[in-house]
């Protein structure tokens, strides 16, 4: 997994002593111990593929520093899950975290892109950004977005979520066919090395697309089997706005 094994070791062993100590919360809900997910996928890989190339783009690795997430309760208080920090999200295993929940109907969902001020681990262009996506447009040209957003994406839920120990898991999935599918990489200009590069200096049109893309790129899911990996029976729970 993706996810800091030290962290989600501790977090494992104290989440079930936490449930043991309490019988409910502030809103008199029980409590559970959930699991939320982070990774990549594509809606179409035509358009934008990961892993092998379709036609389209190919995205081989999706850099995201990921500040806290929210789960918002439909008649309650919003619970906090601590941000996972810098993972690359386009590979096959998903970053991975557990929280703590309180059974209930819930309508909405945050989460945070915070950028870093050392690449936090990550590639050294991470380095005072959120958001780092490598990969090779339809042409087989080398691209790189590289971009310092600051900003809360919210999904408001399609209908009212029931959570708690019978459906404890949900994956935040980032959509690379909304991201990178729709953006014409083949009229960018490529650097010296022939590198595409999308930033605040390079390709300002494409970056003010990706950046108008984002929230609807991310997505939350019940992860049905808990594997942090968008199948066809997980449902859409909703899409950022």
């Amino acid at each position: 997994m993706k996810a800091t094994p030290l962290r989600f070791l501790l977090l494992a062993l104290t989440t079930p002593l936490l449930a043991l100590a309490c019988t409910g919360t502030e809103t008199g809900n029980p409590p559970f111990d959930g699991t939320m997910s982070y990774n990549a996928h594509s809606s179409d890989p035509a358009r934008a593929a990961l892993g092998e190339p379709s036609g389209g783009a190919l995205v081989e690795a999706l850099w995201l520093n990921l500040g806290d997430a929210e789960l918002e309760l439909c008649a309650g208080a919003a619970i906090t899950l601590p941000g996972i920090g810098v993972a690359d999200h386009a590979g096959a295993d998903a970053a991975m975290d557990a929280f703590l929940g309180e059974e209930g109907r819930y309508c909405r969902a945050r989460l945070r892109f915070e950028p870093t001020e050392d690449g936090g681990g990550g590639p050294a262009e991470l380095a005072g950004r959120s958001v780092l996506v490598r990969g090779r447009d339809a042409m087989d040209r080398p691209f790189e977005i590289a971009l310092a957003l600051e900003r809360t994406v919210s999904v408001t839920f399609d209908a009212e979520l029931d959570l708690g120990e019978d459906a404890p898991s949900l994956l935040f999935g980032f959509d690379v066919a909304r991201w990178v599918g729709d953006l014409d990489l083949a009229s960018a200009e490529a650097d010296a090395d022939g590198v595409v590069r999308v930033n605040a200096e390079s390709n300002a049109r494409l970056q003010a697309a990706f950046e108008a893309a984002l929230a609807g790129g991310v997505e939350l899911y019940r992860d049905l089997d808990a594997d942090g990996v968008a199948q066809p029976d997980d449902p859409l729970v909703g899409r950022g706005e």
